[in-house]
């Protein structure tokens, strides 16, 4: 017998080519694939709808955001119906590309300070957009 483009896999499995076992692991390899998928696909719409989002004239005068609401920060999850780790996917992908920016808001003094991300817990953790000045400069420099 040759095998063609019209062999079965249950031919295959009576040749001994491969075992049912074998046609198992494809299927879940396949299932997991189609699961990746899916969280890439999640993943970027909620990066669109984060960036639709800082961007709409209703939170024009927000400054700050928060996964979830905090103080002086909206969040976006008040907004954007998903899981917490999947925003979070898409604030770390944002903010690798420069359109946001991760700061810490903290009260020093009694004023309300940005500080680097570094200086702060998580919980004082906010995203602003990249000023645009900032992100043609980190262009540069990533080009340079």
């Amino acid at each position: 017998m040759t095998i063609s483009n019209q062999t079965t896999f249950q031919e295959l499995i009576k040749l001994g080519i491969f075992s049912e076992a074998d046609i198992e692991k494809f299927n879940k390899k396949l299932a997991r694939e189609a699961d990746r998928a899916a969280k890439k696909a999640l993943v970027s719409g909620t990066m669109s709808a984060i960036k639709a989002l800082v961007a709409s004239e209703a939170h024009e005068g927000n400054r700050y955001w928060s996964v979830k609401p905090a103080a002086h920060s909206l969040g976006f999850m008040s907004y954007i119906e998903t899981d917490r780790g999947t925003i979070l996917k898409a604030l770390t992908k944002l903010t690798e590309e420069g359109y946001l920016t991760k700061v810490g808001l903290k009260k020093v003094d009694g004023k309300l300070t940005e500080l680097d991300k570094t200086q702060v817990n998580a919980f004082q953790l906010r995203y602003i957009v990249t000023p645009v000045e900032e992100a043609d400069a980190a262009v540069d420099e990533e080009g340079s």
